[in-house]
């Protein structure tokens, strides 16, 4: 089977699929008939490193996809954005901060070990007092206190640069 074949024969097989994915995420038609389109040119652009023994055709066809669609909506909200009012130079320089900020905080938490990072996160983005943390993980209470406290202190030695800033 030729090159091109093989490319006729991904289109007719998963056009359907992909043009169905995207039109449940994208209001417009024109727009989503230009995803399609993407797909497919990202699809026939990265065939030579599409690897069987990764994943299935249909699952990486799926993937690329999805990440069309997740770029197209960044792509889109960010045009929206510069289309209103020009933020201050203050606002912006904030935004900035922040992003690089939470940014940075990501990679320290990515950075800790599982236990710690999961009671982190139970703690301060779903409210869980220490005590409750501790009988869901399973774990005695001064444990948790002691894993609480360690994580703090890895947090605060990896944002080290950011604290004069806040």
């Amino acid at each position: 089977m030729t090159e091109e074949e093989k490319k006729k024969r991904i289109y007719e097989e998963y056009q359907e699929k992909v043009r169905r994915y995207i039109s449940g995420k994208v209001q417009n038609p024109h727009d989503a008939e230009d995803l399609v389109s993407c797909v497919f040119v990202k699809v026939y652009q990265k065939l030579d490193e599409f690897d069987e023994t990764k994943a299935s055709l249909s699952t990486w066809i799926y993937v690329i996809t999805q990440r069309t669609v997740v770029d197209w909506f960044r792509t889109a909200k960010t045009a929206s954005e510069l289309s209103e009012a020009i933020p201050a130079a203050e606002d912006v320089e904030h935004s900035v901060f922040r992003g690089e900020l939470l940014e940075a905080l990501t990679r320290a938490l990515k950075a800790l070990p599982e236990r710690e990072r999961d009671l982190i996160i139970l703690h301060y983005y779903t409210g869980y007092k220490l005590k409750e943390i501790a009988e869901r993980m399973d774990i005695s209470y001064t444990t948790a206190k002691v894993a609480h406290s360690s994580a703090l202190g890895r947090l605060k030695r990896a944002l080290a640069h950011y604290q004069d800033c806040v």
